[in-house]
């Protein structure tokens, strides 16, 4: 298969058309090289997001080689924290300032 800013390249897509932030990126800079666009026009570039998750932090959304990992497992885990933290709130019918503060609390008397 042809390297994507070849193909890119050879049919007048735009750098930002191209399949990720890497391969945009590399072809920008060879339409600059060849003086096709200015460095200024290089520079526009789009938020780049994986076409299958949608997710700007994906792998693959900087390199279309790379395999999707469904996003940020940080992100993952902070939001799956956030939904216990929620559930926990409704089911003692307290505030999320009180939460804060019982763990604070616990944290500082170790």
């Amino acid at each position: 298969m042809a390297d994507a800013n070849e193909s890119a390249r050879a049919t007048g897509i735009p750098h930002w058309q191209a399949d990720c932030a890497r391969c945009s990126r590399e072809l920008s800079d060879r339409l600059v090289a060849d003086g096709t666009i200015t460095w200024a026009e290089s520079l526009a570039q789009p938020m780049w997001v994986c076409p299958l998750c949608g997710n700007k932090r994906c792998a693959k959304a900087s390199f279309h080689g790379h395999e999707c990992d469904r996003g940020d497992a940080e992100v993952a885990r902070q939001q799956a924290q956030a939904e216990q933290d929620r559930a926990e709130i409704e089911r003692r019918g307290i505030t999320r300032r009180q939460l804060i503060d019982e763990r604070l609390a616990a944290f500082m008397a170790e």
